[in-house]
């Protein structure tokens, strides 16, 4: 199910689910002196590495919700069309965030979101049902089952719209932007990892998994919101 091309749009769709995001509390929370940092750069006078590397990642999640919101909150809605039509979500992501780490065998987990592994039998999958994932080379595959497709645009993934750096400069398609109905950009560069090296433009940056678990988790939130808004119970796992 290829996308419709708009989801790169940041002017629309900025939707009020996202007040249930856990992380709205530490975003309103953040005081006059982390706004003068981040203007100067993401780093004030006298700030630690440490203090610099929270106003990275602070930055990153706000320019998250700032430029994607209409793309979580669609995701949201696929994801609550499914469950509400008796289908299942399934899941990919990986890297720092694999599923054991995440969710897998984690109380509170929802009961719709199903892990897919490492490697998914894609046989599983049913015409209807959604994967979020965020390999490029599950995408086609998991198309063929006309399910609906999530994507999470990581650093070593081919990427047509961000860029490819020197990981995937030969690479031809096919494209997971082209392929998913919904892409979202996890917005970290190409270093993985907590890095701070003075001659780079980016001084710290979180590694990938931590930007893909918040997109993973504000869409889970905003499909329970939407859940719950339309009556249909949602349970947990213990």
């Amino acid at each position: 199910m290829a996308t419709d091309g708009k989801w790169l749009d940041k002017s629309g769709g900025r939707r009020a689910f996202l007040k249930t995001a856990a992380l709205a509390g530490t975003l309103s929370g953040v005081g006059a002196d982390a706004a003068e940092a981040r203007a100067a750069g993401g780093k004030k006078a006298g700030m630690g590495r440490g203090e610099e590397y929270v106003e990275m990642v602070i930055g990153m999640v706000r320019m998250l919700l700032e430029e994607s919101s209409g793309q979580i909150d669609r995701a949201a809605h696929i994801c609550a069309e499914a469950i509400a039509s008796g289908k299942r979500v399934y899941y990919t992501v990986r890297g720092h965030n694999e599923p054991v780490c995440i969710l897998e065998n984690r109380p509170g987990k929802p009961s719709f979101l199903v892990s897919a592994g490492k490697a998914p039998d894609f046989s599983m999958l049913e015409p209807g049902d959604v994967l979020i994932t965020e390999r490029t080379e599950f995408c086609a595959p998991a198309s063929e089952r006309n399910v609906h497709l999530i994507g999470i645009l990581m650093p070593f993934q081919p990427q047509k719209t961000q860029g490819q750096g020197i990981v995937h400069r030969d690479y031809q398609g096919p494209w997971m932007e082209d392929i998913c109905e919904v892409c979202i950009w996890d917005r970290t560069p190409y270093t993985v990892g907590t890095m701070s090296f003075d001659q780079l433009p980016v001084k710290a940056v979180p590694a990938h998994g931590a930007m893909d678990g918040i997109i993973l988790n504000l869409i889970l939130a905003g499909t329970v919101d939407i859940l719950v808004g339309k009556g249909i119970a949602v349970t947990v796992e213990q």
